[in-house]
Parts: C-alpha cells; structure tokens; sequence
C-alpha cells in the first residue's frame, strides 16, 4: 500500500506553520538523445537556480547546465565544454556570492591527458573561463567545493601518482580560492602510501574548513580520516577517526556555524554492513566512533545535514531483508542528532512505502528540519519527498513525480533549498535511449 500527502502532516505542523506550498508538474530542462548522468542543483544568492549534469554522446562526454530565473523561468541547456573522450566527465556546482556560480570538472578522468577545468556564470554576463588550481599529475576524482560567506572556495581532489616502487597510488590534494588573491597552492593533504577515494569537505561560518576520506593502508583496509583547515595553520595532520576497520566508505560531512561538526560513513564487511558517525566538539575534538545503522541488513550512501536549530540528520538506504538483489527490499532510514549533541534514540524507518526506496538525497530548511528526495519503485517509478521538523520527526511523504510501471524511471534526484523554504529537485529519467533530466519546484 502506498500513500501521499500534498501537505505536510500533522506531526509536522508545528514547524512548517500553514506551510501551503506543494511540488509543480516536472518540467524537462535537459533531452536526449544525449545519455545524461550525475544531475547537480544549487540556489544561487540572488534566488536563481542552476541545474548541471554530465552527457554524453556514444563515447564523448561534456557538462552542460540550464539556469532558472523568475520572469524568464528556464534558459536552454548550454554545454560548458566541447565534447571529449576517452573518460567521463566528474563535476560539481557551488553558489558564489553576488549570484554568481561555479561549475568545476575534470576532463577524460583517469587519462593521463586528464584536465581540471571550471566555468563561472555571472548574472548579466554569462558563462566565462574561470582559473583553476595548478596540478601535478592526472586527475582522477573531484569533490564538492565548499564556499564561504566571504567568497572564499575550497577545492578538493585526487591525482594519480607513483610509489618509489613503482605502484599506482592516488592522493589527496586540496587549494583555497580568494577573490582578488586566486589560488593558493595545491596542498597533499593526505598522510600514507595508501590511495584515496571519496571525499566531503565542509566549512564553518569562521572559515574553518573540514575534509574527510576513505583511504586504504598497506593491508588493503580502508579507514576514515579527518583533517582541519584553520588560519594560519593551514591543514592539520590526519586523524583517523573511524578506527581500524575492514572496508570504510563514502564519509560525509557537515558542520554548525558554531564549527561543531559530525561525520558518516557507511563500513562494511563478510557479514553486512552499517552506517557510523564521529561528532567534532571545539573543545575536545573527535568524540569517538558511534553506529547508527538499523540492527538488519545491509546500510548504504549515507547523507548528513546541519540544521539550523543546531541538529544534525542522517539518511540512508537500507536493505531490510535477505533479499538485498531486489529492489522492494530497501528503505530510508534516518537518525537525528539534537543541538545538545545527543542521538535521538534508534535509527527509524522513515518511509512507510511498500517497495523500494533508494539513495536519498537532503537538504536543510531554514525554519529548522530538513528535506529528503528519493527514488521510489513499486506499482509506479516515484520521486518522493519528506520532511523533518528539527526534532527528528517526520511528515508523510509527499509525491513529486510518478510514471507507471512498466515505463521511463526515474532516478538519481538531488534536492536544494533556499533561504525562504522553497525547494527544487532534479533527476534522471530513462527513455529508453537514454536519460533526460527533469525539475520540480517546491513553492
């Protein structure tokens, strides 16, 4: 049984008011025949949205994106660099201040001919080049820039390199952006011969930044390591902040204005896996490993928010079942961390939908909570949201988008908020040729 709501419930009434806004019909911003992948959006300062995703055509991949303002509602889809081959496209999108946004790439990732690039868009200019930091070797993966109130950018990556023995390793590279200084240069952040993959990095309102990562050691473990950005130490020595541990993956991380700070992960290995957290304090730094995965199953791509009321909410997949091939088997589950710096009692199944729910994406709402976005699949290909009221309550879930089964799915959303509550999200959907990208409006 599946049910909707156009509203928020009553458990959620207390924070939402007579919230009376409600998701618009999907509109298409980017068509096939091009394949599309890795939607992206973002608010800008001056309340326009920019919608970016990667596409590709056979084995050619580029960046394109489309921005929406109010009186003009959705430009065209403009490619923000000729099309290249030989390897995809990794990208992401930040808001700068004074409306302007930043889209940063890597061109022919894994290549040794690879390339970071970046493309700035300037209310009443357009797109121009904009600089990007100085590299040694090829790229390989790039992480989503983190931007201060100030206009300050960091930029964090990998690179592959060699060990004096002659084995492949990538590392861990991160530069800082100011306006009217440019880039610093390219620091490696990472301690180890280990290579790196996947990273979140995240700044606080002094300007303190915070990275974390998945690296591996000499036994082919992987751990979760931390490093903090501060003025003027720069990058602090790396801290493993997960422990030992056979398989560490994907870490997120968000930070409080206050620099109060708390990172997940998800760890896994022969017999399952589960969704950890480590909580950063001022005074005394990281607090110590914490599992917040549901007792069953199997627990995947987590995602963290910071509110602010001062909370924290995670969300993630879950396989409920043995059954973790199929897809009616998985849910969202979620837990919230209050401002006092206590978990809101076990991990809750959020969702309530029969079928399967996936790879939840979050953004946080002004008045306190947060908004989740998801794939759906039962009797009908869904895009579903929910929201919390910063007290790890729960609305129903309302309905974004539906197609029926058998038919185009869609998925991969990802979700934005602005300053006034009203929300956006994108996804992929298949036409059987290939993806095309869709919004929808909260307001």
């Amino acid at each position: 049984m599946r049910f909707f709501l156009t509203a928020v419930s009553l458990l959620c009434l207390s924070a939402c008011g007579s919230d009376t806004r409600h998701w618009h019909a999907p509109e298409l911003i980017g068509t096939a025949p091009q394949d599309a992948s890795d939607p992206k959006i973002v608010f800008a300062s001056d309340g326009a949205v920019m919608a970016s995703w990667a596409q590709t055509v056979i084995l050619e991949s580029s960046v394109h994106a489309n921005r929406h303002a109010d009186q003009i509602g959705w430009g065209g889809a403009s490619p923000l660099v000729d099309y290249f081959g030989n390897g995809r496209a990794f990208h992401h999108i930040g808001a700068l201040p004074d409306g302007e946004v930043l889209v940063v790439f890597v061109e022919r990732a894994n290549e040794p001919d690879s390339a970071l690039g970046a493309r700035l868009f300037t209310p009443g200019a357009g797109w121009s080049v904009f600089p990007v930091p100085l590299s040694q070797g090829s790229y390989h993966e790039l992480f989503r820039p983190v931007v201060g109130d100030d206009g300050v950018l960091y930029l964090v990556w990998t690179e592959e390199s060699l060990l004096p023995s002659g084995q492949g390793t990538s590392d861990l590279l991160a530069s800082q952006y100011a306006p009217g200084q440019g880039w610093t240069m390219s620091e490696f952040v990472d301690s180890g011969d280990g290579p790196v993959f996947t990273a979140s990095v995240a700044m606080d309102r002094s300007g303190t930044a915070f990275l974390v990562w998945s690296q591996y050691d000499e036994f082919g473990d992987s751990q979760i390591q931390s490093s903090r950005w501060t003025e003027p130490g720069g990058w602090s020595v790396p801290e493993n902040i997960s422990g030992q541990t056979r398989f560490a993956h994907v870490p997120q991380i968000a930070v409080r204005e206050d620099g109060e700070a708390v990172a997940v992960w998800r760890e896994s290995d022969q017999w399952g896996s589960g969704i950890y957290s480590n909580s950063f304090r001022q005074d005394t730094g990281w607090q110590g490993k914490e599992y917040l995965g549901y007792a069953t199953g199997i627990q995947y791509s987590p995602r963290i928010a910071a509110e602010t009321g001062g909370g924290f909410t995670v969300v993630w997949s879950a396989y409920t079942d043995a059954r973790v091939s199929a897809a009616a088997a998985t849910e969202i589950y979620a837990a919230h961390r209050n401002a006092q710096g206590d978990w809101q009692g076990e991990a809750a199944m959020v969702d309530m939908l029969d079928g399967g729910s996936r790879r939840p994406a979050i953004g946080t709402h002004p008045s306190g909570g947060s908004m989740i976005v998801w794939a759906h699949a039962d009797d009908a290909f869904e895009i579903v949201a929910m929201r919390s009221d910063g007290f790890g309550n729960w609305g129903a879930p309302q309905l974004v988008h539906s197609m029926p089964f058998p038919g185009p799915s869609p998925n991969s959303p990802e979700i934005a908020l602005d300053t006034a509550g009203n929300a956006i999200a994108v996804w992929l959907q298949s036409t059987g040729s290939g993806d095309e990208v869709y919004v929808s409006r909260y307001q």
